[in-house]
């Protein structure tokens, strides 16, 4: 198996400052100085070959989740971000892929090095919402997205690549 922390960053630095990628999909230099380390944890809801994923307001379909709150366990910050994203309660399961970012959003106009984790999840309850998102006046849709039809225009190319990365790892199981 491959480690997938050995996935080459396509991230360049200097001394001061990092390329990130942004919200509508562009890349920005940012001072090291702005960043902050987030960790973020997110979930992978596969079923008969489609991941559930959310649609925000830039056009891109993401992986349900978020940032880690001080103190939470990854498990509990997991499953509060499920009910917030998607109004489910998830069970949990293992570690898929991590992996690590520099990301800008502009509408908040913050930037941080992201560390991801995707944990393979299972939805105990079919009816999603996501009316109790912070970011739900951002968000569009909840829907299954097919895997064997990934159109790359409709991700952004960390997410992407994050999804490659666990589509191989599930094959490696099977």
């Amino acid at each position: 198996m491959n480690d997938p922390l050995a996935v080459t960053n396509t991230q360049t630095s200097s001394a001061d400052s990092v390329l990130a990628e942004t919200y509508f999909g562009s890349t920005k230099r940012v001072a090291l100085a702005e960043l902050k380390h987030r960790l973020s944890i997110y979930a992978v809801i596969i079923e008969n070959n489609q991941m559930l994923m959310v649609r925000t307001n830039n056009a891109k379909w993401y992986f349900p989740g978020g940032g880690a709150k001080v103190g939470e366990s990854l498990s509990e910050a997991l499953k509060r971000e499920a009910r917030e994203e998607l109004g489910v309660e998830v069970e949990v399961g293992e570690l898929l892929y991590a992996d690590d970012m520099i990301y800008y959003h502009e509408p908040a106009d913050k930037a941080a090095h992201l560390i991801r984790l995707y944990y393979a999840c299972r939805p105990l309850t079919r009816e999603f919402h996501y009316q109790d998102a912070e970011e739900r006046d951002d968000f569009l849709a909840i829907d299954w997205v097919a895997l064997d039809n990934l159109n790359a225009n409709d991700f952004l190319p960390s997410t992407l690549r994050a999804l490659n990365e666990i589509k191989k790892r599930i094959k490696e199981q099977e």
